[in-house]
């Protein structure tokens, strides 16, 4: 998968102010939104024109807010293209349709280059930029989603590019098992599980840009997991003490002019309960953490005042409730709970403890991760009637409704722990 660098350039002729739109048709807490009808069109036909109209058409589609109109007439909006990329810029023109209330926008683009795959990601900016001015949401396309695929008993690290194309990039090469991604505050690197054959171990490894080779970053093998990024670049671990019994421990990285030696210092112990404490997930503001901890005889979700230590049962229902994840503004968590032997993505509101399933009770799904603009949630699922053996990553909206494959390709190989990554710049 080639990294280019893109630069959108946006040119707003007429001045607007936010209009109602967005919030008469999308609604994060409304799953059954009505999709809006989009006619997309291109006043100059030109091979490359054609090229970023397909590729535009395609991802406003896999926004599953979009329903694309064959007609200008019977729409809810209307995307014309002015120009050719050809000339170096296109003029794009966002128009309500007869029905609609809404200021035309009127937005340009330049184009530094004529590679197909750069076309791909300015027309993914560029829906990206729709999905702004009519919803009121940044949208993630062309961001990164890493997962781990199950080749030869092992898991393979694999990235893809959201909404670009089904395209998947290996990106870890060990003879391990490796899951779990976090990334770094800053996106340039991840830390990851890898289960190797004298226990598990911590790895570090650089992703923006790629470099293949991963550094084990805690010395005890066997004895840590389930890395977590915090926003400050400290690092939380479960520690395990026994079968029994794991704490959650905070590090900060150290690092050495020679990447290979990076190691972590602990910080300090943020769980000393004779019980299992793990999968802690600090909250993008730094000032809580939430973790799973089985101190009830059942896992069940805790939140902790990271400024006092004081902590709280966050999850109130039924008897099997992991893998928690902060959305992006710190609101929710999302997580994976069994209700009815069916494993299902919920959502609760951090500050009322309200709750609500997010997919529908014909998949069984797990490991939830939010997008980088929280409008949507991707995770590994089984649909009803398909090979339980085989995972797929889909994604969908964070209200719940549709779910979608994240990619469509037809292999038998398994998909889990996906990871929601950087949004496109």
């Amino acid at each position: 998968m080639r990294k280019i660098k893109v630069t959108l350039i946006v040119a707003i002729i007429s001045l607007f102010s936010v209009t109602g739109y967005a919030a008469k048709f999308y609604d994060i807490d409304k799953p059954s939104v009505k999709k809006t009808k989009i006619y997309v069109s291109v006043q100059k036909s030109s091979p490359l024109n054609r090229l970023f109209t397909k590729s535009l058409k395609d991802i406003l589609n896999r926004s599953l807010l979009f329903k694309l109109s064959n007609s200008k007439n019977n729409t809810d909006f209307s995307l014309t293209m002015e120009n050719s990329i050809e000339a170096g810029s296109i003029i794009v023109v966002l128009k309500a349709g007869p029905s609609t209330k809404f200021t035309p926008k009127t937005i340009g683009v330049r184009f530094r280059d004529k590679d197909p795959y750069y076309l791909k990601l300015k027309a993914a900016q560029l829906g990206n930029r729709v999905l702004k001015e009519l919803f009121g949401i940044k949208g993630s396309f062309g961001s990164s989603i890493i997962w781990s695929n199950t080749e030869n008993s092992r898991k393979i690290l694999y990235q893809s590019t959201f909404g670009i194309d089904d395209s998947m990039e290996q990106i870890s090469y060990n003879l391990f098992t490796n899951y779990g991604v976090k990334w770094s505050p800053d996106k340039k690197h991840i830390v990851y599980t890898s289960h190797t054959g004298k226990g598990t171990a911590i790895m570090l490894q650089q992703i923006n840009p790629l470099k293949l080779k991963t550094v084990s970053i805690f010395p005890d093998m066997g004895k840590a997991s389930s890395p977590d990024w915090a926003t400050d670049g400290t690092i939380f671990l479960t520690i395990h003490k026994s079968e029994q019994n794991s704490d959650i421990v905070q590090y900060r990285l150290k690092e050495s002019a020679n990447s290979s030696s990076n190691s972590l210092e602990k910080v300090r112990n943020w769980t000393f309960d004779k019980t299992i404490e793990t999968e802690a997930k600090v909250s993008p503001d730094g000032k809580s953490m939430v973790y799973v901890s089985d101190q009830t005889a059942a896992p069940q979700l805790y939140l902790m005042n990271l400024k006092t230590g004081k902590a709280k049962r966050l999850t109130k229902r039924g008897n099997y409730n992991v893998t928690p994840v902060w959305s992006p503004n710190g609101k929710m968590i999302a997580y994976r709970a069994i209700r009815n032997r069916v494993s299902s993505i919920f959502r609760i509101n951090v500050k009322s403890g309200v709750e609500k399933r997010i997919t529908p009770l014909n998949i069984n799904a797990e490991s939830p991760t939010w997008s980088p603009d929280g409008s949507l949630i991707a995770f590994s699922g089984v649909p009803a009637g398909k090979d339980k053996s085989i995972q797929k990553i889909y994604y969908m909206s964070a209200s719940g409704g549709e779910y979608r494959r994240v990619e469509t390709s037809s292999n038998q190989e398994n998909q889990t722990n996906p990871s929601w990554g950087p949004a496109l710049r």
